[in-house]
């Protein structure tokens, strides 16, 4: 799993109702990093490897971002145990 320190991403979304940050991080061979911190605690909730770059991202809900990638769209939601992305769909080219 790559990781940067915290503060050193490429793009930031806020929670629009709890002090959690998303940090994404373009990683080497069309990989993203996100991590999900904790603000008010300053501490990280989770970090996964997305295994495509991601063009574009969004909170969805209260729990999950919704990340488009060029060849498909996912869901993470960093609260499950698991902590993988689900692929919702694959993008027409």
């Amino acid at each position: 799993m790559s990781e940067r320190p915290r503060g050193q991403g490429d793009d930031l979304i806020m929670h629009w109702t709890e002090e959690i940050a998303a940090i994404r991080t373009q990683g080497d061979h069309n990989t993203t990093n996100v991590q999900v911190w904790d603000q008010k605690n300053n501490k990280k909730l989770r970090s996964v490897d997305v295994p495509e770059a991601v063009v574009f991202w969004r909170w969805i809900d209260l729990n999950k971002l919704g990340l488009v990638c060029k060849n498909g769209v996912y869901h993470y939601d960093y609260t499950e145990a698991d902590g993988v992305p689900q692929k919702i769909f694959t993008r027409a080219p």
